[in-house]
């Protein structure tokens, strides 16, 4: 597995592919840029949520905690392998849209699944381990938990944040729209995040204040 990715076209093609392009725009942002930034907010929020003093509370599964925030980082690197194996990326505009924005997800997510299962064939030749690299390299683009899911697009709403404000403080006004619309988004996304977090973990171990200092 690590030969396929290392000598294959993914990578190349998260260098490659862009955000945006439906913008005129000062800077560039392709999916490798994006999901690096994913990954460190993930971190980040993982650190602000559960801190480091949730290990000593009582009525924590401290091995549930961590196995969750594995699941996040871990899914925080793959959220844009669908647009990997599509090829092209899809704007959130168009894939949130309120006309159809939810059936062309599930349209991008069904091809990506397909790709998944025929790039990463599990085989009865191979040996036990390289099943389970493949599996869980499939898992992480087919099979998510709902709340990690949750999670990481909070963490993927304030990426894109990051990239608008960059270009309006460059004067760019072709994304004050852009910003309102995502902040609308991150904003009913972390509802939904608190709300699934809370229901999985308890109000208790969970601190949210890193969400009003934004």
């Amino acid at each position: 597995m690590l030969k396929q990715i290392v000598d294959g076209k993914y990578l190349r093609q998260a260098d490659k592919i862009q955000q945006w392009l439906e913008r005129d725009r000062f800077n560039d942002e392709t999916i490798s840029s994006h999901s690096y930034k994913v990954v460190v907010i993930t971190k980040l929020m993982l650190d602000e949520i559960f801190g480091y003093e949730v290990c000593g509370k009582s009525g924590v599964n401290f091995i549930e905690v961590i196995h969750f925030r594995n699941d996040c980082l871990n899914y925080a690197m793959f959220h844009d392998w669908d647009e990997i194996l599509f090829k092209r990326d899809v704007s959130h505009e168009i894939k949130y849209n309120d006309f159809n924005g939810t059936a062309i997800r599930g349209v991008i997510d069904n091809f990506a699944t397909n790709e998944a299962f025929k790039q990463f064939p599990v085989k009865d030749e191979d040996s036990d381990r390289q099943k389970w690299i493949k599996r869980e390299m499939i898992t992480m683009i087919t099979d998510v938990d709902d709340t990690v899911k949750k999670f990481v697009k909070v963490a993927d709403f304030l990426a894109m944040r990051i990239f608008i404000k960059r270009e309006i403080d460059l004067g760019n006004t072709d994304f004050e729209l852009d910003y309102r619309h995502v902040w609308s988004l991150f904003s009913k996304a972390k509802d939904e995040l608190i709300s699934a977090l809370s229901k999985k973990f308890g109000d208790k171990i969970l601190d949210f204040t890193c969400f009003s200092k934004l």
